[in-house]
């Protein structure tokens, strides 16, 4: 080999070697690491002064491709068009870059390669442009909104046809919604709602959606109260319509079939100066319009009755009748409708009954409260609570998930405050003993646990504590005082009735 051809393939090596390809492999929080543990790899090769990227997933298939002048693994410099795709290989976004900064256009797709937005960056990397949105991605409905100087401008939202929107905002000031018309499944134009100071006014139009009918039609009066009202069954048929005036108002209710099945009308409080419902009757609906919730009758200004449905049954759950605007009666029903307990009032209050919750049931005579249960989600007992007429004080118990007793205590029907003893239990056994005076511990020691800590008060003869243990039962905070006659009890040792079985789960 002469020296010239020595020097032509010493060439060609350094130019091979400057130019060979390198492989680096990624963990899934695109760490570096060995070839073994990867679900990424990236291939790198020298074009000139910068370096051409390849990122692959796992299985071979690009992940990314761009230009860089620094191609150091988390902080690229990126010059040039970056690609990034999905798994299935389709381009998920397209951007460009110079000097690391991106630029220029920015385009993004959806794994069906629809497209999700189209930017433009200037220097500043504020962007111009549109971003899509499609209801099958989040259920509801499509959407296209307009940027500017990388705030929104204006946004369309539609169902299936875009020439026939049912509504589109206009912002100023970033993201607030200035002005929104809104238009029908016809594409018909129905009013617009004006924001000014988050003050709303003109007409307001709610939706159903899949597919997307008009649900209600609201209009605002200058005080922001509605003046005007329209409720759409799916049917396209009215559900109520009301309408106020400054003096008076009536609203009318109909059926799915359009026929007229209660009637309200309001009057002038003078009181109050606003318009309130008089006589007759009103439906309140669920959410989709499909049954009553709440059956309301007045007469001369004042609540009659009120009847409550269950949404799932469309069953009469509850029942309550007034008398000179204060509770009189109340009455409860199962799934099937049947009465399952009734609750006389006295002066407004609860005087001979039950009252039922879904997790709960007092009962009451001559105005007491006799017994009071709260379970769980599966119905087991978490706190029975009776009244014990020779000693005239209540008696509780509260148990744990194995059911348990963890606690007992007594308490002052007499007073709104906790007045009592309060025993804590360990395998059956009693452990700990504590007296409440007006919702302070006065002696004794008692602990509560919450969901990462557990906190024990104790009081003797001398000294107060108050002391913090985390959830590995090791002590993190103590606070020590004196027990003075002037100052008997600190603020930390309030404990209320409801902290023993709401705020707390016993220890």
């Amino acid at each position: 080999m002469n020296l010239k051809s020595l020097l032509v393939a010493t060439t060609i090596g350094v130019y091979s070697l400057a130019n060979a390809q390198q492989i680096i492999y990624f963990n899934e929080d695109w760490e570096v690491t060995t070839k073994d543990k990867m679900e990424y790899y990236r291939e790198t090769t020298k074009q000139g002064n910068l370096t051409l990227v390849k990122d692959f997933y796992k299985n071979g298939t690009p992940q990314m491709q761009g230009l860089a002048s620094d191609s150091t693994p988390n902080a690229e410099v990126w010059d040039g068009q970056v690609t990034w795709y999905y798994p299935n290989g389709k381009v998920q976004t397209t951007s460009n870059f110079k000097n690391g900064t991106q630029m220029g256009i920015s385009k993004g797709f959806d794994e069906n390669g629809r497209v999700l937005e189209d930017m433009v960056y200037d220097k500043d990397i504020n962007f111009r442009g549109t971003r899509y949105a499609y209801k099958d991605d989040y259920g509801t409905y499509n959407s296209i909104t307009e940027y500017e100087k990388s705030e929104p401008t204006k946004e369309v939202v539609y169902d299936e046809d875009k020439d026939k929107i049912r509504y589109e905002t206009v912002y100023t000031n970033g993201y607030e919604a200035t002005e929104t018309k809104y238009y029908d499944e016809r594409g018909k134009y129905i009013g617009t709602k004006y924001s000014k100071d988050y003050v709303t006014s003109g007409v307001v139009v709610e939706y159903y959606y899949q597919p997307m009918k008009v649900k209600s039609i609201s209009k605002y009066g200058k005080d922001e109260s509605i003046v005007e009202e329209k409720l759409f069954y799916k049917n396209g048929k009215v559900a109520k319509e009301k309408k106020l005036n400054k003096k008076d108002g009536v609203e009318k209710t109909y059926d799915v079939n359009g026929v007229k099945i209660a009637e309200l009308a309001y009057a002038l409080d003078k009181d109050s100066n606003s318009l309130s419902p008089a006589d007759g009757v009103s439906y309140d609906f669920s959410e989709d319009l499909d049954t009553p919730i709440r059956i309301a009758t007045y007469a001369k200004g004042m609540l009659v009755s009120e009847k409550t449905y269950n949404e799932e049954t469309k069953r009469l759950s509850s029942e309550v009748t007034y008398k000179d605007g204060e509770n009189d009666k109340l009455s409860y029903y199962d799934d099937n409708g049947n009465l399952r307990s009734t609750l006389q009032y006295k002066d407004g209050m609860p005087y001979n009954g039950n009252i039922i919750t879904n997790n709960s049931e007092t009962v009451f005579s001559d105005g007491k409260v006799q017994t009071m249960k709260i379970t769980d989600q599966d119905g087991k007992i978490f706190l029975e609570k009776k009244y014990n007429l020779a000693k005239n004080i209540y008696e509780a118990k509260i148990y744990n998930m194995d059911q348990k007793m963890i606690m007992s205590y007594t308490s002052d029907p007499e007073s709104d405050l906790l007045n009592g003893v309060i025993t804590q239990y360990e395998n059956g056994k009693a452990v700990r003993k504590a007296t409440i005076k007006d919702d302070y511990l006065i002696d004794g020691k008692l602990s509560l646990k919450t969901d990462d800590q557990r906190v024990e008060r104790e009081v003797s003869k001398k000294m107060q504590y108050y002391r913090v243990y985390n959830d590995k039962n090791v002590l993190i905070e103590e606070t020590k005082k004196l027990k003075q006659e002037e100052d008997d009890f600190s603020e930390l040792m309030y404990v209320a009735e409801t902290s023993l079985f709401e705020n707390f789960v016993p220890l």
